[in-house]
């Protein structure tokens, strides 16, 4: 059990509803609770590695998001260190796009508000002209299935959905991405319903754990 949950949980609570900077933290000697908002850049990646230990003391990290997206390997980047913490839950109350949903789906627990909004598109080259072309021709496809392969892992009824779209989700870009609910996701098994419950039984250990 965290020596100060209410503490946890009323910061947490704070941060989900928006007091936070672009990337903060809460940390007590046994867990950790952090907040990502905004733009997902290399920079993120460094906040992250300087605010959160590889693995925290307990093996429990909270991570609340709020981010239009941004770039997909920094997103991986984080999404492998998600995967990396044995009790790690994602919240999300309000946006999580593009590169934001490959965090979310690396977490090993989902607490979404039922009105929040995902959307989903292909990884897409910024390099233009002929300078982007192997990156055209060889990443875009390997992000496509890299990005597809995560969110069938989670709930194969979203991969299903996000591919009866048409055109499907993984042939759009920017803009025309393909969104859902929290509640869509909710009834795709991919998330639980964001309760004060299920926010304190992320930040005082789940049933089971040690």
């Amino acid at each position: 059990m965290a020596r100060h949950p209410r503490l946890l949980a009323a910061a947490a609570l704070a941060m989900l509803a928006g007091a936070c900077q672009t990337v903060a933290t809460v940390d007590q000697p046994e867990g950790a609770v952090l907040a990502l908002r905004g733009p997902i850049r290399a920079r993120t990646v460094d906040q992250l590695t300087r605010l959160v230990p590889t693995t925290p003391p307990d093996g429990r990290l909270v991570i609340a998001l709020a981010s239009g997206g941004g770039d997909f390997m920094s997103a991986l980047e984080i999404a492998h260190r998600l995967e990396a913490i044995p009790h790690s839950t994602a919240v999300v109350t309000r946006e999580c796009d593009s590169a934001c949903v490959v965090i979310f789906a690396a977490a090993r627990e989902r607490l979404v508000a039922r009105d929040a909004v995902f959307a989903v598109h292909r990884p897409v080259c910024t390099t233009a002209g002929l300078l982007g072309l192997p990156c055209r021709v060889f990443w875009e496809p390997w992000a496509r299935r890299e990005f597809h392969a995560r969110i069938a892992r989670v709930a194969p009824r979203w991969a299903d959905y996000l591919d009866a779209q048409d055109p499907p989700a993984f042939a759009r870009s920017g803009a025309a991405a393909v969104r859902v609910t929290g509640s869509q996701l909710i009834r795709f098994d991919a998330a639980a319903p964001l309760t004060r419950d299920a926010m304190h039984l992320a930040l005082d250990g789940w049933a089971g754990s040690p």
